[in-house]
């Protein structure tokens, strides 16, 4: 399709409008180490140190961990978990740490996966706090399994403080606080000294033991030896807590947990997949339809499929027809199978588009059991191609006409709300309304859509 030049200047500034919605805040992992400086602790600001580690490298269930923010709804940082694609850190296990800015507050540690068919429920596996100025390591997250997960947290800080001058030579080893962890339904303060109890509601994820605070149970530190103590019982079987005996590994679909509340944003889920049917009036400019004595308006029917990613940008496509009325209808004398007879023509206008755009995260109104209401919103900008001919269904050598109606650009703005699973596998019947208005050029003028899709 020709663009004249004062169509080409504001979709080119439209199209880059969405593309920086959709990639802002993306930063190379290079520039996010960059600054983690003690600039940033005169700054008020804090460094969280973590490590993870796993039985094994994962290549079709890989996971990573999130870094979240309690007073937040989207992960402050990432980092990677048990992923066979990214090279260990360390030369005596599989394993990784990385240092991240952070403001000062309480954070969780939440288990997340790369495989769009699993989603942990209540899945954040520790919690830290942090105060400005603080440089704190908060501890390792170790995953065993790739498909049914048994989690532990404990403390790998030698192998970390080892390594950390050579990736973060601006920070001071020494100036490093080695806190507890805290695990459970929210942060508790203060540290912890002996292994907490299994979490019931949250099996496999058990604790293994806690990190010691410094000074406790320990010489005095020196200069040269951080004040770290290994936990107080030996290693435990991976995702086994040292004051139970180890449960049967449940997986991510049968593992109980408590249904998330309202009026909060759930997770961000790294992919969604959305297919769905909708229907409702599309309007044709009078320029369009008129010469081709066509309806200016009449319904329509989609498929519509799309993505989305981390619930918080959206790519789509839409297949569809809209059927106005036919003031230009011919007849003809075709011969079938039989004797001859009178066929009247019949009017196809298609449409067929793609957009994207930015969207909120889904807001959860009301839960349930394995499931909650959730409601969003999104804008999206696109391109469409229509075409429209008029001729006698099933016929080869009947007469035909072709309409000249010009494809065009299209803002939308529209809600989605309906019932979301939490679980693994994660169908939702979910009802989408959107407007949708076409700029000058296009054959069409606006449609208005509604439909039910089907979220995995």
């Amino acid at each position: 399709m020709d663009m004249s030049p004062t169509q080409a200047g504001p979709s080119r500034f439209l199209l880059l409008a969405a593309l920086g919605a959709m990639l802002a805040g993306c930063q190379t992992v290079q520039e996010r180490r960059l600054l983690v400086t003690p600039a940033a602790l005169k700054a008020g600001r804090a460094i969280a140190i973590i490590s993870t580690s796993a039985d094994e490298p994962c290549r079709f269930n890989a996971n990573y961990l999130e870094v979240v923010d309690q007073r937040r709804i989207y992960g402050a940082a990432t980092m990677q978990l048990d992923t066979a694609s990214a090279p260990s850190d360390f030369s005596d296990r599989f394993g990784f740490f990385d240092a991240f800015v952070l403001e000062p507050g309480d954070y969780w540690l939440r288990l997340q996966s790369f495989n769009v068919s699993r989603h942990f429920r209540d899945a954040n596996v520790a919690a830290f706090h942090l105060e400005p100025g603080e440089i704190r390591y908060v501890g390792n997250v170790h995953v065993g399994g790739c498909r049914d997960l048994l989690v532990r947290v404990g403390e790998e800080w030698s192998s970390v403080r080892a390594a950390l001058p050579g990736r973060f030579p601006a920070l001071d080893v020494d100036a490093v606080a080695v806190p507890a962890m805290v695990r459970g339904a929210a942060f508790a303060g203060g540290p912890i000294t002996s292994p907490p109890a299994p979490l019931s509601l949250r099996e496999p994820f058990l604790d293994a033991g806690a990190i010691r605070p410094p000074g406790e149970g320990e010489a005095p530190s020196t200069a040269d030896s951080p004040p770290v103590v290994p936990p107080p019982s030996p290693p435990p079987i991976r995702g086994v807590s040292s004051t139970a005996a180890a449960p049967k590994p449940l997986s991510t679909q049968q593992r109980p947990a408590a249904s998330p509340g309202s009026f909060h944003f759930l997770s961000l889920d790294p992919v969604r997949f959305i297919f769905g049917l909708s229907s409702g009036a599309s309007w044709l400019r009078p320029s369009s339809a008129d010469p081709q004595g066509i309806g200016r308006v009449g319904p329509n029917f989609y498929v519509d499929v799309g993505l989305t990613f981390c619930d918080v940008a959206s790519v789509s496509a839409s297949f569809g027809a809209m059927f106005p009325s036919d003031r230009g209808s011919f007849t003809q004398t075709v011969v079938g199978d039989g004797a001859p007879f009178s066929a009247s023509s019949t009017l196809q206008i298609t449409n067929y588009s793609f957009a994207l755009g930015p969207r909120t995260p889904l807001l959860v109104l009301s839960p349930d059991a394995n499931s909650v209401w959730a409601a969003a919103l999104f804008a999206d900008y696109g391109w469409s191609r229509i075409a429209g001919n008029r001729n006698i269904e099933s016929c080869v050598d009947c007469r035909k006409e072709d309409f000249d109606l010009p494809g065009g650009n299209f803002m939308r703005i529209g809600a989605n709300i309906g019932k979301v699973a939490v679980s693994a596998p994660r169908p939702g019947l979910v009802l989408t309304i959107a407007y949708q208005r076409y700029l000058s050029g296009a054959a069409m003028a606006q449609e208005l859509r509604a439909g039910f899709s089907f979220w995995l």
